[in-house]
């Protein structure tokens, strides 16, 4: 089953990496990194918009950066890796499943000798990625209110229509069920919906798709 991810704001990423604003634009014109998608220029108010492997790699960086001290330049490595497996693993599921060794400053990606197992931390990105499943399931967090309501916003998915309070398309959602998926394997893909909300969205796609014709 198609892996639904969000697409993140700067100061949502602020939030989930605790790295600032600043920090980020740092890193990324040394060129330790860069954003998913480039939206300068396209209008509604945003610039860099980040994807989830590029949250799990800033959050996994700003741990060996500060929890364990590495330099800027032992960075770069663990960037460019992250690169290649999120582009050879389309749905992440052996991305998450990965560890990473930090020993002497420097980060393995394969496990070192046993001589060096006092000397070494292990950073385990699936726990980073449930952390921010956590987080961003906190920041989420919906008002009853707005479950089953349609709406649109210059800053939200470049002002196309979005159920309220989720971030989900309603098209995103219409193709779905296109596609043959039933309300569980909706809800299952986009876990920040309720029921009433997919109701809306096809209602609401249906009335687009007649005014249209």
């Amino acid at each position: 089953m198609k892996v639904f991810r969000p697409a993140f704001s700067e100061k949502r990423v602020e939030e989930l990496t605790g790295l600032s604003r600043q920090t980020l634009g740092r890193w990324r014109r040394l060129g330790i990194f860069e954003p998913a998608f480039d939206w300068r220029g396209a209008g509604g108010g945003l610039s860099w918009v980040y994807n989830y492997a590029d949250v799990v790699m800033l959050r996994t960086l700003a741990t060996l950066r500060r929890k364990h001290g590495l330099a800027i330049d032992a960075l770069r490595p663990v960037a460019a890796w992250f690169t290649v497996i999120d582009e050879a693993d389309e749905d992440q599921t052996e991305t998450w499943q990965r560890w990473l060794w930090v020993v002497d400053g420097h980060v393995s990606f394969n496990e070192p000798d046993d001589d060096t197992a006092g000397q070494m931390a292990v950073i385990d990105i699936g726990a980073i990625s449930a952390d921010i499943d956590r987080d961003y399931a906190v920041m989420r967090r919906r008002d009853p209110a707005t479950y089953g309501t349609v709406t649109r916003h210059r800053h939200i998915n470049r002002n196309k229509w979005t159920v309220a309070g989720t971030g989900v398309m309603t098209k995103s959602i219409r193709e779905l069920a296109e596609d043959g998926y039933d309300e569980a394997r909706i809800l299952r893909a986009f876990p920040a919906l309720v029921p009433a909300d997919i109701t809306a969205a096809l209602e609401h796609e249906r009335a687009l798709l007649s005014h249209a014709a």
